[in-house]
């Protein structure tokens, strides 16, 4: 149930759902020993891993890597649009540099950082 209570919003969490008192629900706890530490698992399927999308309107960015291969991690580009405006152009590109980086020392790159 939600509420206010100086300006601030607060939840009640209902716990009853839970095995033991103090436990947790293992039916809403997330497999990780299938998921890469990247991964968000809201954004995946069965087949495919995919991390949290970096929205530059219009342009979506994320990491990606197919399940049987997830180690091989790759940078995720859609766009809705041909043209866009220099300073999206810009936090575009250095969202790419930051995920390429990761990818490239935490996937099949080389390891190095740059």
């Amino acid at each position: 149930m939600a509420g206010t209570a100086g300006g601030y919003v607060y939840q009640t969490i209902d716990d009853s759902r839970s095995g033991e008192s103090g436990q947790p629900n293992q039916s809403a706890q997330v497999d990780l020993m299938t998921h890469p530490d990247w991964c968000e698992a809201e954004f995946c399927s069965d087949t495919e891993h995919r991390s949290t999308p970096i929205i530059i309107d219009p342009v979506t960015l994320g990491l990606y890597a197919e399940d049987a291969t997830s180690e091989k991690i790759m940078v995720e580009i859609r766009c809705r649009a041909s043209i866009v405006p220099p300073r999206v152009a810009y936090a575009v590109g250095r969202a790419l540099v930051q995920l390429g980086k990761y990818a490239n020392k935490n996937g099949n790159g080389d390891g190095r950082d740059g």
